[in-house]
């Protein structure tokens, strides 16, 4: 199976199927954590689109998903990943995480995101939208048209997003009284 993939052109032909154990996997996804695996993501995405020759996209989607985790997770009651938060799966006994992820139009991810349990999408979107650095770089993201939730819309978030001539789409939240007159 390590043949079939072309795993050993990218961890080394001298590893073996019993050096991958949870030990080893767990130490590598700490350090990938670690070094800022949401930029490293990025960067190696692009890389990709650019070597296969991939036409450029000019719409970008964003959104979240909640991971729901079962199982003990001793010491871990200090508010860090994972985390009890609002869990969308009926299980509040349960810690989760939050994955955000920006995909090409394509369905090709530019970005990820690992978040505790409380993250919510109106401030991840904002975030992933807003941050210098993230997501793609400013003058791809200024030709860009980003598909979002609703929940993302706000006055206040609008006006950023119009100051950082961020273009973007998405329906007109329940929050606002023009979205029933819409209906």
């Amino acid at each position: 199976m390590l043949r079939r993939f072309g795993l050993r052109r990218f961890v080394g032909a001298e590893r073996q199927p019993h050096d991958f154990n949870d030990d080893a996997i767990g130490r590598a996804l700490l350090k990938l954590f670690e070094s800022q695996v949401g930029q490293t993501f990025a960067g190696l995405s692009q890389q990709a689109v650019e070597r296969l020759g991939l036409p450029s996209r000019d719409t970008t989607h964003l959104d979240t998903t909640t991971v729901t985790l079962y199982g003990q997770y001793p010491g871990q009651n200090d508010g860090s990943i994972p985390t009890y938060g609002y869990n969308k799966d009926g299980h509040p006994e349960c810690k989760q995480l939050v994955a955000g992820v920006t995909t090409r139009a394509d369905g090709i991810p530019i970005d990820v995101d690992v978040c505790d349990g409380n993250m919510d999408d109106p401030t991840w979107s904002r975030e992933a939208l807003l941050s210098p650095g993230r997501t793609l770089a400013a003058d791809i993201r200024a030709q860009t048209l980003f598909v979002v939730d609703s929940k993302l819309v706000s006055h206040h978030t609008v006006a950023d997003l119009c100051d950082y001539g961020i273009h973007f789409v998405s329906r007109v939240p329940n929050t606002f009284g023009l979205s029933s007159d819409i209906v």
